[in-house]
């Protein structure tokens, strides 16, 4: 499977257009980097590696020209379900529509496999990216206390019937 999304986006008065696809093996280094912008190491590059190999799970890469990876999201397909395991912006790429371009293609992608329902967490304190997912009408379904070990944050659990949508 290929996805090619062109947009168009302003970022001061630089325009830029980016691809969004998905991603390989060669992809693996460019999206631990985008995780370490943050501080946060969801993924190793163990478990990222074999989540790009395995069937069950899909990444999605969104690429300016053939190179520069601006954002990723990871997937993982499980028989009636799927789980948002990574979506992540380059910092100086956020607010320009990323995320909400590679959610809109992965939920695109799910609903073509009959996919019905969508889940993730997120951390308690991540605003913009309740609000996105707010946007595309997740509903917060429960909170994991003290999920993230790193400073015991609260996770909140949000899913969509992409069913319905």
């Amino acid at each position: 499977m290929h996805y090619m999304l062109d947009l168009l986006r302003q970022k001061g008065q630089k325009i830029m257009k980016y691809n969004i696809e998905k991603a390989s093996l060669k992809d693996s280094k460019e999206i631990l980097n985008l995780q370490n912008e943050y501080k946060h190491n969801l993924i190793s590059h163990t478990s990222l590696k074999e989540d790009l190999e395995d069937k069950n799970k899909v990444y999605l890469v969104a690429k300016i020209g053939s190179k520069e990876i601006v954002g990723a999201i990871g997937i993982s397909l499980l028989v009636d379900h799927a789980d948002i395991i990574i979506i992540i912006t380059k910092k100086n790429y956020s607010n320009l529509g990323i995320a909400s371009s590679l959610l809109s293609e992965s939920i695109d992608m799910l609903k073509k496999l009959n996919i019905a329902k969508l889940f993730l967490e997120v951390r308690e304190s991540n605003t913009p990216a309740i609000n996105l997912y707010e946007k595309f009408k997740f509903k917060k379904i429960s909170i994991r206390k003290n999920y993230y070990p790193n400073n015991n944050e609260n996770a909140l659990v949000y899913k969509i019937d992409i069913s319905k949508t």
